[in-house]
């Protein structure tokens, strides 16, 4: 009996593209939501210094993962793209 090994060159062009417009959907739905956040917290009285910082650093974090390209060219690299940050946008 001979073993198939399936690599991502035989996967399914159609899941490419998808893991492709959900990887960016998120990374750029973080990157809108830091900006929001990061504003509304500002305009408070007393704004809470610590979550702005931690607002600062997830954007600048997934702005480094949304702009190297490297991360788009492997399939398993976005589906971790997408496990890493998706539960992020439920927030």
């Amino acid at each position: 009996m001979d073993t198939i090994i399936k690599n991502e060159e035989d996967e399914n062009p159609l899941e490419w593209y998808s893991l492709t417009e959900t990887a960016n959907s998120i990374l750029n739905g973080l990157i809108a939501y830091t900006c929001h956040e990061e504003i509304k917290e500002l305009e408070k009285e007393c704004p809470d210094t610590e979550r702005v910082k931690g607002l600062q650093a997830l954007f600048v974090e997934v702005h480094a993962v949304n702009d190297d390209p490297e991360n788009f060219q492997s399939q398993d690299r976005m589906k971790e793209i997408i496990a890493r940050y998706g539960g992020l946008l439920k927030h």
